[in-house]
């Protein structure tokens, strides 16, 4: 997985698959985007935020965004 810190980036939503529906991550209130490392930064409109940094983990990208991380 992939941390980008998109804080730079102010508005509400990027532009990708990801942020289209409802309810999606508010990048102003919570500018931290979690991806695939492989996936695009194009594909993604993650051009204008800053790479933090990867994780080797054992959890999906789906798994954050349902708010379904547990950490031990």
């Amino acid at each position: 997985m992939a941390f980008f810190n998109c804080s730079s980036v102010r508005k509400r939503h990027l532009r990708n698959q990801d942020q289209t529906y409802q309810g999606s991550q508010d990048m102003i209130n919570c500018p931290i985007y979690v991806s695939k490392s492989y996936d695009s930064v194009l594909k993604l409109d993650l051009v204008s935020c800053t790479k933090m940094f990867d994780v080797n983990a054992s959890f999906m990208v789906s798994d954050l965004t349902d708010n379904l991380l547990s950490l031990t």
